[in-house]
């Protein structure tokens, strides 16, 4: 089986005044735990086949969480998964917006 390397990109946030606890898993394995405003630059590889992205956004007992699915193909294909803070999220602590983006690197 070949595996393929996905790499998720979220750049530092502009504007968000609470620097929360993120955590970013793939298929359930952390990918990264740490800080939101720190921004983040992840590599793992995946076999082909359906996987689910999440991340969570932790401030007190709150927290906001979004649940990517995808599909990755065999062969040489490599996927990069860039997030994007929603535009239209709560300034104070920020969001992922509900879609994810997948381009062949």
């Amino acid at each position: 089986m070949i595996e393929q390397a996905i790499r998720v990109r979220f750049e530092p946030p502009e504007g968000v005044t609470v620097d929360a606890r993120l955590e970013v898993r793939l298929d359930g394995r952390a990918l990264y735990v740490g800080r939101f405003l720190s921004g983040f630059d992840a590599h793992s590889s995946v076999a082909p086949g359906e996987h689910v992205l999440t991340t969570a956004i932790h401030v007190g007992a709150l927290t906001r969480a979004r649940r990517y699915a995808f599909s990755a193909g065999g062969g040489a294909l490599r996927d990069a998964a860039t997030r994007s803070r929603s535009r239209s999220a709560t300034a104070a602590w920020g969001n992922f917006s509900r879609g994810l983006s997948l381009r062949a690197l």
